[in-house]
């Protein structure tokens, strides 16, 4: 379902928000989503999912957004630490005549063991033949290597995750391998569907006895 329907009805306390939400770059993520909203519009929705953070936990939020909106989301996270994530692969050169080579992660509160605030050796999928991990047809998926990465530093064993844009299921699937808790809302049937699918698998690996 919608999040932004789902997430009022959700009580109680969570470990962290943590979420790679659309990042409004005009992307097809089927009929029931649009991504290519007036900045006003879009500003405000990003806001209703930072206020629900803060107010259903310890104030610990981690979003990863590309960095053409690291301003917009540190406006809105003005406490936030900024990890930017360096890509490997040369970049698209943009209009501005740079080329954009991180996305930034902002993340609030402390993290639980010690953390660069630079991190490196990760993979985006937009990066080609060089991301490795395992593919699903949706436009924005989510390095599960980099997911758990957040999930080490920022979040502890038996903690409830919540992900507001779950898409193909990532940081479930992250959530699993970790002895972490899971609370996601995907919107998109198709997406669920793969969510779902994978978590059964996930769960079925992690019981299968030694042979």
């Amino acid at each position: 379902g919608d999040c932004f329907e789902i997430f009022p009805t959700l009580l109680g306390r969570y470990g962290l928000l943590f979420s790679d939400p659309p990042w409004n770059q005009k992307k097809d993520y089927g009929e029931t989503s649009d991504d290519d909203l007036p900045i006003q519009e879009y500003t405000q929705r990003m806001r209703r999912i930072v206020e629900w953070g803060r107010a259903h936990t310890d104030n610990r939020i981690a979003l990863l957004v590309g960095s053409k909106l690291t301003h917009l989301f540190w406006d809105l996270l003005p406490e936030a630490r900024l990890i930017p994530i360096k890509k490997g692969a040369i970049a698209t050169p943009t209009s501005d005549m740079f080329f954009r080579q991180y996305a930034s992660l902002l993340v609030t509160g402390t993290p639980y063991e010690r953390c660069y605030d630079l991190w490196d050796g990760l993979r985006f999928p937009g990066e080609g033949y060089f991301f490795k991990e395992p593919r699903y047809p949706h436009p924005g998926l989510t390095s599960l290597k980099m997911t758990k990465r957040v999930l080490r530093y920022f979040s502890k064993p038996g903690d409830v995750i919540v992900d507001p844009f779950a898409g193909t299921g990532t940081t479930a699937i992250a959530c699993i391998e970790m002895d972490r808790n899971f609370v996601g809302c995907e919107i998109n049937l198709d997406y669920y569907a793969i969510a779902q699918q994978r978590i059964e698998d996930a769960q079925k690996q992690m019981v299968m006895p030694l042979s």
